[in-house]
């Protein structure tokens, strides 16, 4: 009996089985359970022994450390309350002038309005006075359009007297250049007539016929006196199959005579040489000149060459 009651009592049984959790939590004890001990590292200060003392120079050190970041902190909480004390004064001074601002914003609109009253009672103004001068157009129009027509009327009458003044200018000028010309022509006329009457004659002599060569005829320059077999166009005519309509040309410059062949069929031969057609050759008093085969002598009439 005694045995039993030393016993300790059994614990009470259960029916139920172990759950999930249970099986989990009896999972992570078992490794815990299970892992061996750790052992201390070489070295290492045994676990549940006392720290060593420090020595007086560290604990110094640890000191002067200690007051340095104590001062440091000191400095910094200085700076941080001023520079707050200077960002509220700028905060002051940013609503201060922002106030300022605004009563200039508003002073600026109130004077913009003014000015814009000004400005609509300065165009109502003007608009008036454009009234007035338009009505003073209006009533002064008809006596204006009666003047210009007659300062029209006027003008133009002035500008036909100017033009008819230009006009009679101009042919007053053009009649006494034409009178002149005349006059010169007239001149000229003369002295070209005069200079004919005193022309000395020329002849073609040949021992059966004399030709006379007028020196009125010779001093034209322009025509001269032509030799031919035609009654048409030559002044002077020689017979024959051999001469040409218009043979040769006869005519005075300097008081010279000169010859032109006409391009003849037959040519012109002066002292046994051919002439060139068309190019004045020079004459003398006694040359030897064959028109075709018409032999002449040639002779100044009234003088000496």
């Amino acid at each position: 009996m005694v045995a039993q009651a030393d016993r300790p009592p059994s614990p009470p049984v259960t029916s139920e089985e172990p759950g999930p959790a249970d099986e989990e939590a009896k999972d992570e004890k078992a490794p815990a359970e299970a892992a061996p001990p750790a052992q201390p590292r070489p070295g290492a200060r045994p676990t549940g022994t006392s720290p060593a003392p420090a020595s007086p120079r560290a604990i110094r050190d640890r000191v002067a450390e200690d007051a340095r970041r104590l001062e440091e902190l000191r400095r910094l909480r200085i700076l941080a309350e001023d520079r707050k004390k200077g960002l509220q004064v700028l905060i002051d001074r940013l609503m201060n002038s922002g106030d300022r601002e605004q009563r200039r914003v508003a002073n600026l609109q109130r004077a913009l309005e003014d000015e814009k009253a000004n400005a609509d009672q300065l165009a109502a103004q003007i608009e008036a006075v454009k009234r007035s001068l338009q009505e003073a157009r209006d009533a002064a129009g008809k006596g204006k359009d009666e003047r210009e027509q007659l300062r029209w009327i006027v003008g133009g009458i002035a500008g036909l007297t100017l033009i008819g003044a230009a006009i009679g200018g101009f042919l007053l000028l053009r009649a006494r250049r034409r009178a002149r010309e005349l006059s010169r022509t007239a001149g000229e006329l003369e002295a070209e007539k005069k200079r004919r009457s005193q022309a000395k004659d020329w002849a073609l002599v040949s021992p059966s016929r004399r030709l006379k060569l007028s020196g009125s005829g010779l001093s034209d320059q322009l025509r001269g006196v032509v030799v031919g077999r035609s009654t048409e166009v030559a002044d002077v005519l020689i017979e024959g199959s051999e001469i040409s309509r218009r043979h040769a040309r006869f005519h005075l410059e300097d008081d010279r005579l000169y010859v032109t062949d006409l391009d003849s069929m037959n040519g012109v031969v002066v002292n046994n040489r051919k002439i060139p057609a068309n190019s004045p050759f020079e004459l003398r008093s006694g040359d030897q000149i064959a028109i075709a085969t018409s032999a002449f002598e040639v002779r100044s009439v009234g003088g000496q060459d």
